[in-house]
C-alpha cells in the first residue's frame, strides 16, 4: 500500500482548483469554508473539520466529521493537523491557507513549526512554504527564489546558491536570506535550528 498524501483545504484565497492534481493514495480534509471548495470541485471529502460558521452544517458531506464549538482555543486548521498527523503519511499539503487573513496565515506558519517533524507544506499559485532544520537539499525547480527566515537564532550554511553562506549566525530579526537563488542543480542547506523556507515563483 502506498502511503497517503494528505491534502488539507482551508477557506483562504482559493488556489486549490488550479493546483489540485488527484493522487490515488490521497486523503482529503476539508476545513470549514474549504469544504465548499472541495464540493465545488467534486472532490470526495474523507474528513471535515470546523465549527461550520462559514457553511451550513447540512452541506457537509464527508466520511468523517469533527464538529468544533464556535468558542474554542484552537483554529480549525490546528485541529485538522492534529488529526492528520495521527495518520501515516508521506506528506501533508495545505491549500488555501494564504490570502486576506494574514493572522490565519501567520498562525498556519506557527503550525508548521510545531509539526516540524512531519513533512508539511503550505502551497498557493506562486509559493511553497515549509519549515526544516538540520541538513536538507532543495532541487532547482520552477520556483525562482528561495528565502530563509530563522524561527530561532541559528547558524546557517548555504551551498549551491547565488549568495552562499558559511556558518552565518542568522537571528530571528535578520532578513538577510530573502530572495536567494539556486545556481546549481541542488541547493544544500544546513541550519542548526528551525528555519522557515519560502520557495517563490
Amino acid at each position: 500500500v502506498k502511503i497517503m498524501i494528505i491534502k488539507i483545504v482551508c477557506a483562504g484565497e482559493n488556489h486549490f482548483s488550479k493546483l489540485y492534481q488527484p493522487d490515488e493514495n490521497e486523503y482529503i480534509i476539508g476545513v470549514d469554508g474549504g469544504i465548499k471548495v472541495l464540493r465545488d470541485n467534486n472532490v470526495k471529502i474523507d474528513l471535515a473539520v470546523g465549527d461550520f460558521d462559514s457553511i451550513d452544517e447540512s452541506e457537509v458531506k464527508a466520511s468523517q466529521v469533527i464538529l468544533l464549538n464556535k468558542i474554542k482555543d484552537q483554529s480549525d486548521l490546528a485541529v485538522a493537523l492534529q488529526a492528520a498527523t495521527q495518520i501515516e503519511h508521506q506528506k501533508i499539503i495545505i491549500y488555501n491557507a494564504t490570502g486576506n487573513r494574514l493572522d490565519h496565515f501567520y498562525s498556519a506558519i506557527l503550525e508548521l513549526v510545531r509539526y516540524i517533524k512531519y513533512n508539511i507544506e503550505i502551497v498557493n499559485l506562486d509559493n511553497k512554504i515549509y519549515v526544516k532544520k538540520g541538513y536538507f537539499e532543495i532541487p532547482k525547480s520552477n520556483y525562482k527564489y528561495v528565502s530563509f527566515f530563522a524561527f530561532e537564532d541559528t547558524y546557517i550554511t548555504l551551498a549551491g546558491f547565488k549568495y552562499p553562506l558559511d556558518n552565518y549566525f542568522l537571528t530571528r530579526s535578520d532578513p538577510l536570506c530573502l530572495s536567494n537563488e539556486i545556481v546549481s542543480n541542488i541547493g544544500r542547506v544546513y541550519s542548526q535550528k528551525p528555519i522557515i523556507v519560502i520557495e517563490s515563483k
